[in-house]
């Protein structure tokens, strides 16, 4: 892949930019060895998904230059090409983000800096990053943008959050401010319905912080997915009621 990429600095902390240059890999760590890493000194999740102390995240992914790790999470993509490790890190009133990607025998790359709650998932075919982002906190504009790894070009793809690939790279899922689950071709398109919020008279917690809500869907396997969502059920104390939902998905 062409254009030149070093490995993340301070200058590399802003927030998600419309424009990027393109990618190339800062090692040659493949999935199998970052998998063994993983392993070996993280905690599996359900969906091939790891959490990472913050020492041991910065030397997977060769950040030199790493400041304290707050989270660190990992995991294959559903379509086994590519791994994604997101560092999340500096914070104070926000929180900012770093992600990088593995492929089979190639990694780290490093892909985005951005906000925290910043979502990154790789095509199947390895030609492109998505990653989201509110246009505009105020007129809560969620939006998927896609990012050409060869050249960096960044351009607007769907009007959602929280973006993922589905398990033969046909999809994108993302999800509404309603907490519904949505797909998007992978060549381009309106977003279309996939699974609807069960409870829509309900209100949906929203969180831009350490996380935005509704998150991305968990594939479990190459035909079921599972979601959540997290309903506000009384905001003055806090409390809220988590909702998880497994469906079948049909490629």
């Amino acid at each position: 892949m062409a254009g030149c990429q070093s490995a993340p600095s301070a200058s590399a902390d802003a927030s998600v930019e419309r424009v990027k240059r393109a990618a190339r890999p800062i090692g040659d760590v493949g999935i199998e060895e970052a998998v063994a890493r993983l392993q070996a000194s993280g905690k599996a999740l359900e969906g091939d998904r790891w959490t990472l102390e913050g020492p041991a995240c910065a030397e997977l992914v060769a950040w030199a230059e790493a400041k304290p790790i707050r989270t660190c999470a990992a995991r294959i993509e559903p379509h086994k090409k590519a791994l994604v490790v997101t560092a999340t890190y500096d914070c104070g009133d926000g929180c900012s983000t770093q992600s990088f990607m593995f492929t089979e025998d190639r990694g780290p790359w490093h892909l985005a800096a951005g906000d925290a709650g910043h979502e990154v998932t790789v095509s199947a075919a390895l030609d492109a990053y998505f990653t989201d982002s509110f246009e505009g906190q105020a007129n809560n504009r969620p939006t998927v943008h896609r990012v050409d790894l060869q050249s960096g070009a960044s351009t607007s793809f769907a009007r959602c959050i929280s973006p993922r690939i589905s398990p033969a790279g046909k999809w994108l899922l993302c999800r509404d401010l309603e907490a519904n689950v949505l797909r998007v071709p992978i060549v381009g398109g309106e977003p279309e319905a996939f699974s609807a919020n069960p409870e829509p008279i309900r209100k949906v917690f929203l969180r831009i912080g350490l996380a935005i809500f509704p998150a991305p869907v968990v594939f479990l396997s190459d035909d079921e997915l599972k979601y959540v969502i997290t309903y506000e059920d009384d905001p003055d104390y806090g409390r809220v009621e988590i909702m998880e939902t497994v469906v079948r998905w049909v490629e």
